[in-house]
């Protein structure tokens, strides 16, 4: 601020309506200009991330029916055989559960997957080498 100089205008030329700003006033400008940029980008992340359409979501429960056709389809080895019943349902009915039950059922399914590999690490384990 100390070192700017208004530039000269021109004989002539009638600029009364334009006023040149000084650089405070165009910091503030630039400051206020770059937060509103800001706000408008952040609102549509917001959006895209939070709301229930967003695509976030989407990957999500799309993640989570995978998780739970992986288990439909390799029940055989990942589930003891009393658990397998948890999941022994048509590949459309599975699909079309609701977003709950989906994570509730994978919760259980990852419990008893995690129950039959500790199972089957203690069978091993007791068994002698050849």
């Amino acid at each position: 601020m100390d070192t700017y100089k208004r530039p000269r205008r021109p004989t002539g030329r009638d600029d009364s309506k334009t006023r040149d700003k000084s650089p405070f006033e165009l910091s503030v400008l630039l400051i206020e200009e770059t937060w509103a940029f800001f706000n408008l980008i952040w609102r549509t992340r917001n959006d895209i991330l939070n709301s229930r359409t967003g695509t976030a979501v989407e990957a999500l429960y799309a993640r989570i029916t995978e998780q739970l056709l992986r288990y439909w389809r390799n029940q055989d080895l990942l589930l003891c055989h009393v658990d397998r019943i948890l999941i022994n349902f048509p590949h459309g009915v599975v699909v079309a559960w609701d977003r709950k039950r989906k994570k509730n059922m994978l919760c259980i399914l990852d419990t008893c997957h995690k129950s039959y590999i500790l199972e089957q690490n203690k069978c091993i384990k007791g068994q002698h080498k050849l």
